[in-house]
């Protein structure tokens, strides 16, 4: 595995109904593969930064702090996507703070926690968003044989992030 490898979207034990991987082999395994860095995003919370951060920090390696988010498809349906969200600073983290929070306290759908589209749109500064594979709205538009419905995905994210970062 080269040194530039990086894995952007790894859960641990700490996305509850998702991941058995604890942190310490994560980091320390990623840390034997030579890999400069590792993004911990846990699904719709950030429990377990700290412990990853100091972990990664003492292996050597650079933590990625991000979450796999629910985001409601619009402010009007019950329907939900996945979205992945990194730090790219304290400003970003921040951000993704407010935003699982707003999720839990005002957005439940069917008891998950879910972002509203336009609370991404005012909370977006120093956060990159990564699609969700088949999960999120492009991955399912693209196995579902509709691109047209894909292409319209990324330019709506496209235009939250890019452009958002662009401007600033």
């Amino acid at each position: 595995m080269p040194d530039s490898f990086v894995h952007l979207h790894v859960h641990s034990e700490y996305s509850i109904s998702d991941g058995l991987l604890r942190i310490n082999e994560a980091v320390n395994h990623a840390a034997a593969l030579g890999m400069p860095a590792l993004a911990l995003t846990e699904i719709n919370n950030l429990f377990s930064v700290i412990k990853f951060y100091r972990a990664a920090e003492k292996a050597g390696i650079k933590p990625i702090i991000g979450a796999e988010v629910t985001v409601a498809v619009d402010e009007k349906s019950q329907d939900i996507t996945k979205l992945i969200l990194l730090c790219q600073n304290i400003s970003g983290y921040r951000n993704l703070c407010q935003l699982i929070t707003k999720g839990y306290v005002h957005g439940q759908v069917q008891g998950i926690p879910t972002i509203s589209p336009h609370w991404i749109k005012v909370h977006n500064e120093g956060l990159i968003a990564i699609s969700s594979a088949m999960e999120g709205d492009v991955g399912y538009a693209l196995t579902s044989g509709n691109p047209d419905s894909a292409r319209r995905h990324i330019d709506n994210w496209l235009s939250i992030f890019l452009i958002a970062t662009c401007l600033r």
